[in-house]
C-alpha cells in the first residue's frame, strides 16, 4: 500500500512508502490530509521529482474502472466505482412532493409545467449523473498523482444492431412510413385490442408496455401491445400487473438498450470535456486475457490501451467506491450507531 503525496502548494508528486510517510509525520514535515486513500502533504519546499503516470480509465454505465500506471507498468491506484441508479426514484418522489405542496395551499395558482422549455443539449438527470460519476472519479485521482496523459476505454453502440441483428439497410426500417411510433404498434397490431379482440367494444386504444418502464422496460416495438381502455385499466388494477403482463404478453424478452444508450453519451460527453486517447473494448479484452486476469472492472481499466509487449504489476488495495447523493452525511443504520456503513462507501 502507497502514500500518496501533495506538496506545500497541493499539488500532486509521486506517492511513497508507509515507512517514509510515518518518517516524514513524525518529524513534524507533513501533515494528513485525507485518510482513505492515505494522502500527507508537505509542509516544507521538494524538488518536485516526479514520473509519467497515465490514468487509465474504463467507462461504464453502471461501474467505473480507473487505474493509474507508470511507464514500468507498476499500478500506483486502482479503482471502482459504483454509480447511482435511484436518480428516477429520487425525481418521481421530488415530482409527488411538489404537487402535493402546490396542491395543498395554493389552488388558486395557475399550472405552469407548460411553459418549461429545455435548453439545447439537455440530458436526463440519469445520464448526468453517470457523466458527473466519471468527471469526479478523473479528478478525483488528478488531485493525487501527476497524471501526464489520460486513457479512456470509450463505446458507441449500434442501436439498431442490437434490437435486430439482422438489419442490413438502416434507411428502409419497419417504421418507415409512419409519423410515430404509437401510429406503428396502432397499424401492427390492426387497430385492435389484443386481449379482447374488440369484444368489449371499447373504441379507445392505448399502446402498453409489456415490461413495465419503472421495472426497466424501453419504448421499441417489441416491448408495446395495443390494449383498449377497458383491459388495459383492468390489468393495471391488479396487485401482480407486472408479472401477468410478462406472462400473456411477453413472448421473448426485447434486448434492454438503456445501458447502450447511456454509453453513447456518456462517450460523447467525455470527448467534449477532456483530452485523451481513445482505447476500445476489444483491445483490452485481449490484453486481460493475455495476462491472465479476471473480468473486473478495475482489471479491465488497468489493461486499456496496453501494448502487445506490455506488462502490469497490480496494487495491494483496491478501493471500492460507492456514488452517494450530495448530503447525504449517513453514516449508520437502525436505532443504534453500532452499525456502521463499510469504510469503502465514500464520495469521490
Amino acid at each position: 500500500m502507497l502514500a500518496y503525496v501533495l506538496n506545500a502548494q497541493g499539488e500532486a508528486l509521486m506517492p511513497c512508502s508507509p515507512a517514509r510517510a510515518r518518517k516524514l509525520l513524525r518529524d513534524k514535515k507533513a501533515k494528513v490530509v485525507r485518510r482513505m486513500p492515505f494522502t500527507i502533504k508537505l509542509l516544507h519546499g521538494s524538488s518536485g521529482y516526479r514520473q509519467k503516470v497515465s490514468l487509465l480509465v474504463d467507462a461504464g454505465a453502471n461501474h467505473i474502472g480507473a487505474a493509474a500506471k507508470r511507464e514500468d507498468g507498476v499500478v500506483l491506484y486502482a479503482s471502482e466505482t459504483k454509480t447511482r441508479g435511484d436518480i428516477t426514484e429520487k425525481m418521481t418522489q421530488r415530482r409527488s412532493y411538489r404537487r402535493t405542496r402546490r396542491g395543498r395551499k395554493t389552488r388558486y395558482r395557475a399550472p405552469r409545467f407548460d411553459n418549461r422549455r429545455r435548453k439545447d443539449g439537455w440530458l436526463t438527470p440519469t445520464v448526468w449523473s453517470k457523466i458527473e460519476a466519471h468527471v469526479a472519479e478523473i479528478a478525483f485521482v488528478k488531485k493525487m498523482l501527476p497524471i501526464s496523459g489520460t486513457k479512456i476505454e470509450t463505446a458507441s453502440f449500434d442501436i439498431h444492431g442490437i434490437s435486430n441483428p439482422d438489419v442490413k439497410d438502416y434507411q428502409n426500417g419497419l417504421q418507415k412510413g409512419f409519423y410515430n411510433l404509437k401510429e406503428f404498434v396502432l397499424h401492427r397490431d390492426s387497430h385492435s385490442c389484443q386481449e379482447c379482440r374488440g369484444k368489449k367494444k371499447d373504441k379507445r386504444l392505448h399502446v402498453h408496455h409489456v415490461r413495465f418502464r419503472s421495472n426497466g422496460g424501453t419504448n421499441v416495438p417489441e416491448n408495446l401491445i395495443t390494449l383498449c381502455e377497458s383491459c388495459h385499466n383492468a390489468l393495471h388494477a391488479k396487485k401482480n400487473a407486472q408479472s401477468v403482463s410478462l406472462e400473456r404478453y411477453g413472448k421473448k424478452k426485447a434486448p434492454s438498450l438503456k445501458g447502450a444508450t447511456i454509453m453513447s453519451t456518456v462517450s460523447a460527453a467525455l470527448e467534449s470535456l477532456f483530452v485523451f486517447e481513445k482505447a476500445y473494448g476489444y483491445e483490452t479484452k485481449w490484453n486481460r486475457e493475455r495476462l491472465g486476469l479476471p473480468k473486473t472492472h478495475f482489471f479491465d481499466a488497468m489493461c486499456v490501451g496496453l501494448l502487445d509487449s506490455e506488462t502490469i504489476v497490480p496494487p495491494d488495495v483496491v478501493f471500492q467506491k460507492v456514488r452517494i447523493p450530495r448530503k447525504d452525511y449517513q453514516r449508520t443504520r437502525g436505532d443504534t450507531p453500532r452499525r456502521k456503513f463499510r469504510r469503502e462507501r465514500f464520495r469521490a
